[in-house]
């Protein structure tokens, strides 16, 4: 079993921790709507979604986000501090020392398990819409090319009976 590492979901999502429920849907909504693939052409827009997906899956559930609060909490000691949504840069480890791990991992498996969860959900359901999206588009073609085809049959009719008649 991999470990995952632990990702600051607030920063992902662009707020503070005592973010409301209101707060943490708004800024899903808003980061969605910056990074969907439909209207970001960047290379790393697919995934940047699904990291969204899990952050909001994880933050919306009062359960999960008690439990990824307490991780968070754990963790901030270990990164670099947030002032106001604002990171400090670390310092600098001692000459010959290794740097400190900047992605730590949980100590929480529930917590690991649900998020791990929640990637392959978040996953899936990027997979479904563009399945879906295919098809609608498909679909949208055929109907545009019959709507097209009945017109020049229209115009052709027409044409035939104004010089007939």
């Amino acid at each position: 079993m991999t470990t995952e590492a632990f990702e600051d979901f607030y920063d992902l999502l662009e707020i503070k921790p005592s973010a409301s429920p209101e707060e943490i849907r708004r800024a899903f909504r808003a980061r969605m709507r910056e990074w969907h693939p439909d209207v970001n052409p960047s290379p790393d827009a697919t995934a940047h979604t699904q990291r969204l997906i899990v952050a909001y899956k994880i933050l919306n559930d009062p359960v999960a986000k008690t439990r990824y609060d307490a991780e968070f909490t754990k963790h901030s000691r270990c990164t670099p501090s947030r002032n106001g949504g604002q990171t400090t840069p670390p310092t600098s480890p001692p000459q010959g020392t290794e740097p400190p791990q900047s992605t730590p991992e949980f100590s929480d498996p529930v917590l690991e398990r649900w998020i791990r969860t929640a990637r392959k959900e978040a996953a899936e359901e990027l997979r479904q819409f563009a399945s879906e999206f295919k098809g609608a588009s498909k679909a949208a073609f055929g109907a545009a090319a019959r709507a097209f085809l009945m017109m020049v049959i229209f115009a052709l009719i027409g044409f035939i009976l104004i010089h007939v008649l």
